[in-house]
């Protein structure tokens, strides 16, 4: 991990990391790339971190094909944005204009959104971001081969920030070199609140009339994995966006925005759905990543995104009111330390809608460490604010604290594919069937009217586990 101080980033060459490689073609050709170093002290030396830049860049701002198209470009996000910020209530207002070919899927990708409010909400990132055409337009040569430009990108102020890498270092141990960013703290203040609207948010309001039947196409059964990509075939606009999961690039920011989607209201008449079978053939599992338009063939598909890894203890604090209330019992009546407390948002899974509330707004699980007599446990609460499901509260014990991270997303990421159940066989392989517990809530929860008895009773379950 890296931790940004105050010293500024220098620019460099890859070829200046020592032992870079012992083959003059890599030397040459990756040898050119361009890089940031910045210089650490440690308690006993100095390193030296060798950052290339189009890593860097595409663990801030490529995350998708759309902004890999975008930064060539000096108009796209302003002829497909409209922003506003309203100083008085620190409150942002994006509007996506429907001639926008920014894929309405990412949208639900919450990491997304966040790093969208971020790069429309300050002025030096935004700046990084445009610095990248402003750098392809002075250095873009025509070659016989075609156009070519060694990539390079003015960063924006890093202070504060932390990054999560995976490299290699230096014979002497003296020069790192950053081969992959996996993840990143960014140290940014964002608007209290923000209101995205797109020409698809829309809900629908009963009214008198007549009775309509619409034909809805049923969806392709194909599963992500299944899905492959056709480097030849143009992919059609109006198909919609499959987003293929990988492995993306997670960030955290230490104040983050409320997010919220702003619904227009459709009067309409009954409505009955009838289902019609949608059209396939032997290409329903190919899908093509290039720019998607009317005449394309195949369903367009994207790779990437960011995975939301920030902090909502303060923003979604009023969805887990009675379980913080919990909290303090174990706190006050059984002398429990709190070690950690987090929520984080439930990812994006496949087709699945489950990480988002009947609102559209993020769906989250809050877990808190206690110590308690010297024996350590966590506990698990997935957010059922809008009643669709409430799980029993998870007892985990023999939590390693070098490996949460990694387990939490894979319990995030199991709760949806599970379908708002606790995924227990991952349970089972991370912590040893008797290492999680379930602990039936009071009744009365759901409706907040439990008796100061019952939350007692609750938290005496729960002690009894660890």
């Amino acid at each position: 991990m890296i931790e940004f101080g105050a010293s500024d980033l220098q620019r460099a060459k890859l070829i200046d990391f020592p032992n870079l490689s012992s083959f003059a073609s890599v030397l040459n050709k990756d040898g050119a790339q361009s890089s940031f170093i910045y210089e650490a002290e440690t308690p006993y030396s100095k390193i030296r971190y060798h950052i290339p830049q189009l890593e860097l860049a595409r663990s801030l701002f490529l995350i998708n094909s759309y902004f890999c198209r975008s930064c060539l470009s000096s108009t796209a996000l302003q002829q497909e944005f409209d922003v506003h910020y309203e100083v008085e209530r620190d409150h942002l207002e994006i509007r996506i204009l429907p001639s926008s070919s920014f894929p309405k899927g990412a949208l639900e990708q919450s990491g997304v959104v966040q790093l969208l409010v971020w790069l429309f909400s300050d002025q030096e990132v935004m700046a990084s971001y445009e610095s990248i055409f402003r750098h392809y337009q002075q250095n873009r040569q025509m070659t016989k081969n075609g156009e070519q430009w060694c990539f390079s990108f003015v960063p924006p102020p890093m202070q504060g920030w932390k990054l999560h890498v995976k490299g290699r270092s230096s014979n002497e141990d003296k020069d790192y070199l950053v081969e992959e960013i996996v993840g990143l703290e960014i140290n940014a203040r964002l608007p209290r609140t923000t209101r995205i609207s797109h020409v698809s948010f829309q809900e629908n309001e009963e009214s008198d009339g007549g009775t309509k039947h619409i034909a809805i196409p049923t969806e392709s059964v194909v599963d992500d994995e299944d899905l492959q990509l056709d480097d030849e075939e143009t992919a059609n606009v109006e198909t919609g966006t499959r987003f293929i999961e990988a492995e993306p690039t997670w960030v955290s920011f230490s104040s983050p925005s409320r997010i919220e989607k702003s619904r227009r209201t459709r009067k309409s008449s009954q409505t009955i759905s009838e289902k019609e079978e949608a059209t396939t053939d032997g290409n329903s599992h190919l899908v093509s990543t290039d720019e998607p338009y009317l005449g394309g063939v195949l369903a367009a598909a994207d790779v990437g995104g960011k995975q939301d890894a920030t902090n909502y203890n303060s923003i979604f604090a009023n969805r887990f009111a009675a379980f913080n209330e919990l909290i303090l019992i174990l706190k006050n009546k059984f002398r429990c330390r709190v070690t950690f407390e987090e929520t984080l948002v439930l990812p994006k899974v496949g087709r699945s809608r489950l990480h988002l509330c009947k609102d559209g707004s993020p769906r989250v699980i809050k877990a808190v460490g206690l110590r308690c007599n010297g024996s350590e446990f966590v506990l698990l609460e997935v957010d059922a604010s809008d009643g669709v499901k409430m799980l029993s509260t998870k007892v985990l014990t023999g939590v390693d604290s070098e490996t949460w991270r990694n387990d939490f997303e894979k319990i995030r990421r199991g709760v949806v594919k599970s379908s708002l159940n606790w995924p227990n066989d991952l349970f089972d392989r991370l912590y040893g069937q008797e290492g999680h517990r379930e602990v039936n809530h009071p009744k009365g929860l759901g409706e907040l009217e439990v008796p100061r008895e019952g939350m007692e009773g609750w938290a005496e379950r729960c002690y009894s586990l660890a």
